[in-house]
């Protein structure tokens, strides 16, 4: 199984970064070191089945997703397949126990730059009263060349306001 790696931390946000072959890829158990986390999805998804996509989505939030931010020419489907997933938990969950939301966003039509900084200063997960979250996971599936790039982004998320284009 592969596990995040840890980046960098800016104050107290930890930037952590997996690259996952395939949605599949993802474990059915979560990661310790992350129990709840942004979520920032860098994939195309193009000729991946559905229920692979699904089930990936499922247990993102599963295992601790509170804000999740999809980029790739296939991220507003990505987004509605979270959002979707999110309505049927909660009309599912017959026993009143209480399904933490989780805001998302697609970056489709920015760079990848964009989406990176957006996550990394933007994406806050909403924080029921006493918790808080301090783990930022951008997991890049099925593109191992742009998990170079991302961990370049990563690893100063500061600097990235000096990089984005002025307009």
């Amino acid at each position: 199984m592969k596990t995040p790696e840890l980046i960098s931390t800016q104050e107290d946000r930890r930037f952590w970064l997996v690259a996952l072959d395939r949605p599949g890829d993802w474990p059915a158990d979560p990661w310790p070191a992350l129990p709840a986390f942004s979520l920032l999805v860098v994939a195309d998804h193009p000729g991946w089945p559905a229920e692979e996509i699904r089930a990936f989505v499922h247990r993102s939030l599963e295992h601790g997703a509170r804000s999740i931010c999809c980029w790739g020419d296939q991220s507003d489907e990505m987004e509605e397949v979270f959002d979707w997933d999110q309505v049927f938990r909660e009309v599912l969950d017959d026993y009143g126990k209480r399904v933490p939301f989780a805001i998302t966003t697609s970056h489709r039509g920015q760079t990848l730059l964009q989406a990176v900084w957006f996550f990394c200063h933007n994406s806050e997960p909403y924080e029921p009263r006493g918790q808080r979250w301090c783990d930022w996971l951008t997991v890049v599936i099925g593109r191992p060349e742009l998990a170079a790039e991302v961990r370049e982004l990563l690893a100063d998320p500061r600097a990235l306001y000096d990089r984005l284009p002025d307009d």
